[in-house]
């Protein structure tokens, strides 16, 4: 009796009775069928049972309709189990491909992120072919894709050029049609329907999954949109995978690359330009610089600056001062996400930097056998997370240059050394040859003398 429900009286005035029935997939509800009469006691025993196996026949429906979803992704994630063999790109190429026959539709395109940059990169797509040199991309906010990239949220309308439809659901989309499709659209006109939802990991957009025209030229339903959804969480956990395993692979390439530049230079300016060109490719980082440390005056002194740091650093830091001061004196490295929310470093910050505004920043001291030879700072105006796995990164880079800068300095020290027993040497050799001329004993213990104070750096000998 639907006339003691007031939503109902309301709403739906000519409804008398009803009744409900939840669908179930995989013991969750996932859809509600609700028949309505517009008289009451319609719903004799014999109809309720109908439709409960009405409920259950679309149940099993629905659950093929999973299956053939979850063999589809379990193929695929198969296919992605040996990351050294596979790509984010072919694994984009394998989903658009697979999509085509998974949501009957004639066109499908896959966007990767690149947040840096503030664009979607088109990786692979059966409907868009990209000019040579000129990659398919979108702003975030351009156009409906960009809208998608930039809202993080699901696109789905029936008629793309109705633009009282998508400014009542999607505020601020808007069809630009930026990059023409290779789809035929002549059997479709007013019906140019659209679907498009983001990959993302834990909030983190990693691109967007776009959908053309269905096959039959009907519209994108909700369940498409679902399906859609669960497909790209699971898509975008799959390119996540490959993507860090990718990155820690070009890492491991870098280090390997930046151990051996180090290795073929003893100069300690070029040991330093080396550290921080290359520790600014690793991390990512923009600028930076480096300071050895003279134990005997107990400050800091500048060998090396990269990027913006370039003329604008003062010489010395004594322990304590600034980054490099305070990661030397507590001989720890020193992590800001956010400089401009730290109050202790926003002001340290605030000089013009060939006006560049610095975001994040690392310091770290260089340490060997627990003596500190001097400290590593690097900035970046993109936020950096300094989680654990990125902590580890700097911090092992950070050893490397602390090795090669002792390294360094061990050899001008021995270089000075050498020069000074070549000049000891070249002395006592001259006297010798007066020796001979004279046969004065006292000349040549006056000439060993000399080198012995030169070698030793002892100011007084007999």
């Amino acid at each position: 009796d639907a006339d003691n429900e007031p939503y109902y009286l309301k709403i739906f005035p000519d409804v008398k009775s009803l009744y409900a029935i939840p669908i179930f997939v995989r013991q969750q509800i996932l859809a509600v069928l609700t028949v309505d009469a517009d008289s009451k006691e319609v719903f004799t025993e014999a109809r309720k049972a109908e439709l409960r196996g009405l409920a259950e026949q679309a149940s099993s429906v629905l659950e093929h309709f999973a299956l053939i979803e979850d063999t589809w992704l379990f193929e695929l994630e198969q296919q992605c189990a040996h990351p050294p063999e596979m790509s984010v790109k072919s694994v984009c190429e394998s989903a658009v491909k697979g999509c085509l026959k998974l949501f009957g539709v004639r066109g499908c395109s896959l966007f990767i992120a690149e947040l840096s940059a503030g664009r979607i990169d088109l990786v692979a797509s059966t409907a868009l072919e990209a000019p040579p040199g000129e990659p398919v991309s979108y702003r975030l906010g351009d156009g409906l894709t960009g809208w998608v990239a930039k809202y993080r949220k699901p696109l789905r309308v029936r008629d793309v050029e109705n633009e009282g439809e998508l400014n009542r659901y999607y505020p601020g989309a808007k069809w630009e049609r930026l990059h023409p499709e290779m789809v035929d659209y002549r059997d479709v006109r007013g019906k140019q329907t659209f679907l498009a939802v983001p990959l993302l990991v834990r909030d983190e957009l990693i691109g967007v999954l776009r959908f053309t025209i269905k096959e039959d030229s009907s519209t994108f339903r909700f369940s498409d949109e679902v399906l859609a959804v669960r497909f790209a969480s699971r898509l975008a956990l799959v390119i996540k995978d490959l993507q860090s395993f990718q990155k820690r692979e070009h890492e491991l390439v870098r280090r390997a690359a930046f151990s051996k530049s180090l290795l073929n230079s003893l100069d300690i300016r070029k040991v330093c330009d080396v550290i921080l060109r290359e520790a600014c490719k690793i991390t990512g980082s923009d600028s930076g610089h480096i300071r050895s440390f003279d134990g005997t005056a107990g400050v800091l002194n500048l060998v090396a600056e990269y990027g913006v740091e370039v003329g604008v650093l003062t010489p010395q830091r004594r322990l304590g001062e600034g980054f490099s001061g305070k990661a030397a004196k507590g001989k720890t490295p020193v992590f800001i996400d956010d400089v401009q929310a730290d109050p202790d470093y926003k002001t340290l910050l605030s000089r013009r930097r060939k006006g560049v505004k610095i975001t994040s920043a690392a310091a770290f001291p260089l340490i060997v056998q627990e003596q500190l030879v001097g400290a590593l700072v690097l900035y970046s105006t993109m936020r950096i997370q300094f989680d654990q796995a990125r902590r580890a990164i700097f911090e092992d880079l950070a050893s490397e240059a602390a090795l090669a800068l002792k390294a360094a300095a061990m050899y001008r020290e021995l270089e000075g050394e050498v020069r000074a027993l070549q000049t000891a040497l070249t002395n006592i050799h001259k006297v010798e040859s007066r020796y001979l001329e004279k046969r004065s004993v006292d000349e040549l213990l006056d000439a060993l003398l000399d080198g012995a104070l030169t070698v030793s750096g002892a100011d007084l000998g007999t």
